[in-house]
């Protein structure tokens, strides 16, 4: 769930990032957006420039080579947190 009110994440520019990336990763999910403290714990108030936002995204993978295929498929998961700018 996000918290996120501004307009970061929500560009033009991200957009057709996020498109272009969803064109090459299969079924790659939508990035979430969270507003975070420096510990890393969900603000539950609304975000404002200052504070830190969380931004992740998750993809599934199926290995195709025999062995590592056995394991079945597997939910690749990436965050990155920084400060919100505007």
């Amino acid at each position: 769930g996000s918290n996120f009110t501004t307009t970061a994440g929500r560009s033009a520019e991200t957009k057709a990032v996020i498109a272009t990336q969803k064109g090459l990763i299969p079924n790659l999910g939508d990035p979430t957006i969270e507003c975070v403290d420096i510990a890393g714990a969900v603000i539950a108030t609304t975000c404002v420039p200052g504070q830190w936002i969380r931004v992740g995204i998750a993809a599934p993978y199926t290995p195709i080579t025999p062995i590592l295929g056995l394991a079945g498929t597997w939910n690749l998961f990436s965050s990155s947190t920084s400060v919100q700018l505007q």
